[in-house]
C-alpha cells in the first residue's frame, strides 16, 4: 500500500463556533461528535497518521478551532512531529496574545474573506463587523512569523467581485489565495439554493486569475463530488471521515482501525486528486 500516499489531513477539532455562517460546510447541528477523547489520545492519533502515511501536513479547523481547549498543545505537538501545521479560523478570537503563542509553531494561518466590502462579506458570514476584523488582522499578523492566506468561497453572491477581492489581497501582501467553489454541505446544504454557483460560472469568473501576476499564489479549487473525496477529515472524537455527496461518512475511530489505507481504498478515496492538491507537501 506504499503507493497509496496521504500527504495531509483536516482535523475538525470542535463543531462549536462563535459564528453561524450560512455557507458553513462543517458538521451541521451535530454536537454528538464533539470531543470525548483526551489530549493524549489526540497525540496518539497524530502519531498513527505520521507512522502509517508519512504524513506531511495537518490542518486544524472547526467549527472554530480556537474554542478547542488543547488546540495550542495539538499544534505544538504536530510541529514537533515534523509536520507542516495550518490553522483555519474565522479570526474573531485571534489577538496578539494568541498570535504570540502561535508564533514559530504555526506554519499557515488561513482566514476568510468573501467580499470586496463589508455588506457583501456579511452575506456569507452573517456578521457586519467581520470584514473589518479580517482586514485589521491581516495588518497585525505581519508582525509575526506566520504565513497568512485568505480563503474565499465563491457563490452567486460574490462571483462578480473576485477581481476587487484580488486587489484587496494585493494591497495587504497576502501570500496565498485559496478560491473555492461553494459546495452544498453542512449548513451550506440547507442554504444551497441561495448560494449555489454552476461549474461553468465558477471557471469563467476565475479565468483571469491564471493570467494574473505572480505576487499572490492562487489555488483555484473547483469543488465537485470527486474533488471532495480527496479530503481526509478527522472528527472531534477521533473518527476518520470523508465527504460523500452532501454529507460526511465516518469509517471508525483511527486508533481502532487496523489499516486506514484499506478503508480509504474500499471507500473510493480519490488518492490522485489528493496528491495533486498536496504537491507542495511532497
Amino acid at each position: 500500500m506504499n503507493n497509496l500516499k496521504v500527504s495531509g489531513v483536516c482535523w475538525t477539532t470542535t463543531v462549536d463556533c462563535n459564528m453561524k455562517c450560512p455557507i458553513c460546510y462543517a458538521y451541521y447541528n451535530n454536537k454528538d461528535i464533539n470531543p470525548i477523547i483526551s489530549t493524549k489520545e489526540k497525540f496518539l492519533i497524530i502519531d498513527r497518521l505520521v507512522d502509517e502515511f508519512e504524513l506531511k501536513k495537518i490542518s486544524f479547523g472547526g467549527g472554530e478551532p480556537l474554542l478547542t481547549k488543547d488546540i495550542f498543545e495539538l499544534i505544538q505537538y504536530a510541529k514537533l512531529k515534523g509536520l507542516k501545521v495550518a490553522l483555519h479560523t474565522n479570526g474573531k478570537l485571534l489577538g496578539r496574545e494568541k498570535l504570540q503563542r502561535l508564533n514559530n509553531i504555526l506554519d499557515e494561518l488561513s482566514i476568510p474573506l468573501d467580499g470586496a466590502y463589508a455588506e457583501q462579506h456579511a452575506l456569507h458570514r452573517s456578521d457586519n463587523k467581520h470584514y473589518e476584523e479580517i482586514l485589521s488582522l491581516l495588518e497585525i499578523v505581519k508582525s509575526y512569523n506566520i504565513k497568512t492566506d485568505i480563503s474565499t468561497v465563491v457563490t452567486k453572491k460574490n462571483v462578480s467581485k473576485l477581481k476587487d477581492i484580488f486587489l484587496i489581497l494585493k494591497k495587504h501582501s497576502v501570500y496565498k489565495w485559496k478560491v473555492f467553489r461553494f459546495y452544498p454541505l453542512g449548513r451550506g446544504y440547507v442554504n444551497s439554493k441561495e448560494f449555489f454557483l454552476t461549474e461553468d460560472e465558477f471557471l469563467k469568473n476565475t479565468l483571469f486569475l491564471k493570467s494574473s501576476d505572480d505576487s499572490i499564489q492562487v489555488d483555484i479549487r473547483n469543488s465537485n463530488a470527486r474533488t471532495m473525496r480527496s479530503y481526509i477529515n478527522i472528527t472531534p472524537n477521533g473518527e476518520i471521515s470523508m465527504i460523500c455527496g452532501s454529507s460526511y461518512k465516518s469509517f471508525g475511530r483511527i486508533l481502532q482501525l487496523n489499516d486506514i489505507s484499506k478503508v480509504l481504498l474500499r471507500e473510493d478515496f480519490n488518492f490522485d486528486g489528493h496528491q495533486i492538491r498536496h504537491w507542495r507537501e511532497k
